[in-house]
């Protein structure tokens, strides 16, 4: 039997993501319509179109790295971790089996020594927060910040009782 599970980490942020991209529109229309003036007004069009430019290009670089969620999907013992960046892009981080999982434990908070990619919004309520650590081929393990439910964690605890029930 096939086991599929997945997970979707968010946080509610409102109506900001629509917000931020409306003005990210209509800063780029004035941009557009600045360059459209040069003819009447010369130069002073020129500044007024590179500084609506800036203003759409931090916009578009707040909202990116703000309006942050994260996907996990399990199948067949394999793990999938995906970034989804301002609801419209979506990043795989990593993709590993299971069995290349060599430790899981909770993040100590004086242990800041730890260097790990995060992959999870902080204090998600009724989610473990850990830190997996993936083996490789002759490497350096790499280590993930990941907040798992506890379905997920209950099929991961299946699959690797020696690593999972102790978390």
């Amino acid at each position: 039997m096939d086991k599929f599970y997945e997970q979707f980490i968010t946080k509610d942020y409102g109506i900001a993501p629509k917000v931020m991209s409306v003005f990210f529109y209509i800063f780029l229309f004035f941009v557009a319509f600045s360059i459209s003036l040069f003819v009447f007004l010369g130069f002073t069009s020129l500044y007024i179109a590179i500084f609506f430019l800036a203003l759409s290009v931090c916009i578009f670089i707040i909202s990116n790295s703000i309006f942050i969620e994260y996907e996990y999907e399990y199948f067949e013992g394999e793990i999938t971790i995906s970034k989804i960046i301002n609801k419209k892009s979506r990043k795989i981080i990593a993709t590993f089996d299971i069995g290349q999982i060599s430790k899981a434990y909770i993040l100590n908070q004086k242990d800041t020594s730890l260097k790990y990619i995060r992959a999870c919004i902080k204090n998600i309520p009724n989610n473990k927060e850990m830190i997996i650590s993936i083996s490789q081929n002759n490497n350096q393990p790499i280590s993930y910040y990941l907040s798992i439910d506890e379905k997920f964690l209950e099929i991961l605890k299946k699959q690797k009782p020696n690593i999972f029930n102790y978390v």
